[in-house]
């Protein structure tokens, strides 16, 4: 940075500190400053985030996000009095020159640091359905990864700000203003049920729907951006940071659709109602406790099926329909339930988590 001031920390210190950290107290202990100094966690936020704009290849941002620390008093505090507990808020600015400036006490620079390289990464979010079988076995080593049925692949954008939205609304559009979710970070698709429409498990059967979010750029990581790094070439290494799958059976049994469960969520439209089906909210929580995902559920009728199985619409989508169509004309009949659409409308997970995978798996 010059001016004689503090240097920020490289990409391999960067790591170094997340290593160590997550031999102890797990990612939770990033919060920690670590082996620097405040003052050189703020200038490494100033050097990636505030400085010249970024090169070519890295996507430019024209905000910069602070965390400070607030008391249960409320008002911001840099060292809480003993028993309190300290809250905390992200500050959003715009860059340039005066994006430091009167920010009060309680900036928490090494949260600041890598919060910021969460949030102005890239990411893409993968769903698929796969069959169970292979799944199972791809765990135990038996064999490779599972090839999907189908699947859609959509970039998403993270946030420090939760949105709220009722699956069943027609619209689809947030109910209430975005909350805080902070510490969690929050990947929404506002265009959810048009983005996965096509993502149907059918039903009975073993397929799995399967969610993958994936960072595909850091540009603060990114080899001589952060100083050494990530190989010959230059090249980010796409770096998964959630990874599940949950059977068409289990969703089944969240919606109490299982046999002799009597569908009770759907007990009107499976008693010849009109108009279209109705989704519902389901949450799965992420492997490990790492994160969970929001899926609209819903629970489609033999006749969508059979419509679907024609050949318009997306090449990836156009196999799958037609298996669904095949299944129904083999064992369903009449009104009865074909599958369920799942479409994923967001997925939140720890800031802590997401830094510790980006900066030890990534560049």
């Amino acid at each position: 940075m010059g001016d004689g001031g503090p240097a920020p920390p490289e990409l391999g210190a960067l790591r170094a500190h997340v290593a160590g950290t997550s031999a102890g107290d797990g990612p939770r202990g990033l919060g920690g400053s670590g082996p620097w100094a405040p003052a050189a966690w703020r200038t490494a936020l100033e050097a990636l985030f505030l400085g010249a704009a970024p090169g070519a290849g890295r996507e430019a941002d024209d905000l910069v996000f602070l965390v400070r620390g607030v008391g249960e008093g409320g008002a911001a505090a840099g060292a809480p009095p003993e028993g309190w507990e300290v809250l905390w808020e992200v500050l959003v600015r715009r860059r340039g020159p005066a994006a430091l400036l009167d920010l009060g006490q309680g900036v928490d620079w090494t949260r600041s640091f890598y919060l910021n390289v969460v949030l102005q990464a890239r990411y893409q979010l993968t769903v698929a359905l796969c069959q169970g079988a292979d799944l199972e076995r791809h765990r135990a080593g038996l064999a490779g990864p599972a090839t999907p049925l189908m699947k859609v692949t959509r970039r998403v954008y993270a946030s420090p700000s939760r949105v709220s939205v009722d699956p069943a609304a027609a619209s689809g559009r947030a109910e209430a203003p975005p909350q805080p979710a902070y510490p969690d970070v929050f990947f929404f698709v506002p265009d959810f049920t048009d983005a996965f429409g096509d993502v149907v498990a059918a039903r009975p059967s073993d397929q799995c729907l399967c969610v993958l979010l994936s960072c595909t750029g850091c540009g603060a990581l990114d080899p001589g951006v952060a100083g050494g790094g990530g190989g010959a070439g230059g090249k980010w290494k796409k770096v998964c940071v959630f990874s599940g799958f949950v059977s068409q059976e289990r969703l089944c049994g969240a919606l109490d659709l299982r046999p002799g469960g009597g569908g009770r969520l759907f007990g009107g439209l499976l008693g010849g109602a009109r108009g279209a089906p109705s989704p519902h909210l389901v949450r799965l929580q992420g492997p490990n406790n790492k994160g969970n995902a929001e899926v609209a559920v819903t629970e489609m009728p033999a006749t969508r099926a059979d419509r679907d199985t024609g050949e318009e619409g997306p090449a990836e989508g156009r196999g799958l329909l037609r298996r669904l169509g095949q299944a129904v004309a083999a064992g369903a009949g009449g009104g009865a339930p074909s599958g369920l659409q799942c479409c994923i409308m967001n997925v939140s997970i720890p800031w802590y988590h997401l830094a510790s995978d980006l900066v030890l798996k990534g560049g």
